[in-house]
């Protein structure tokens, strides 16, 4: 959730934020690649603490395979789409590289545990908050620019649609979570978690 609420927040302000930073020019054609790096970060993120999981349980070789598999759908991207479409593309190496990287691992830790109603819970507790943390993500992006909000006037300005769009990216993903079979066990882990850093105790 984490992740999909704070790169899934650069998604709708991804062409005021370069307009700021580099100018329009580069704005109006790098824009679409932030996008797509920033979709690929989310997608990322769905591997990461399985793998330092693999990796603490002894399995190097493992995370060789995702390291490696990872790589070759990237190049492999790269080598088709780029003659193609140039540098515009360039965002979709770095997303199948993740999908790569998001499929290999679980395959890897459906072999590792036999937990009863394991692709429910991985969908759950991981596919879900990311998928609903694009899709928002998107919507944010297409209805700021349909209501004209995405419009560069100053940093303050982009910086607070930013805090804006990530916080319904978050809050979106966190009432989903309380849906399906396993929302009542998320909640009740959200509410930990929060008490761990929020002057408030979880009961």
């Amino acid at each position: 959730m984490l992740a999909a609420s704070g790169l899934g927040g650069l998604i709708p302000v991804a062409g005021p934020l370069l307009h700021l930073w580099t100018g329009a020019e580069v704005a109006a054609e790098g824009q679409r690649v932030l996008v797509i790096l920033a979709i690929a970060g989310i997608l990322g993120s769905s591997s990461n603490v399985f793998a330092f999981y693999l990796l603490a349980q002894g399995r190097s070789s493992s995370n060789a395979l995702i390291s490696l598999l990872t790589g070759v759908f990237t190049l492999a991207t790269s080598a088709i789409v780029l003659p193609y479409f140039g540098w515009q593309a360039a965002g979709w190496s770095a997303c199948f590289g993740m999908i790569a990287q998001m499929v290999t691992t679980v395959i890897l830790l459906r072999r590792r545990f036999s937990l009863t109603g394991m692709w429910l819970r991985l969908i759950h507790f991981v596919l879900m908050p990311i998928g609903v943390g694009i899709a928002t993500a998107l919507a944010l992006r297409y209805g700021f620019r349909a209501a004209q909000l995405d419009q560069a006037i100053g940093w303050w300005y982009v910086a607070g649609l930013y805090l804006l769009a990530a916080a319904i990216v978050f809050l979106t993903a966190v009432a989903v979570s309380r849906l399906g079979p396993f929302g009542v066990a998320c909640w009740r882990d959200l509410r930990v978690i929060a008490s761990r850093f929020l002057p408030l105790k979880a009961t």
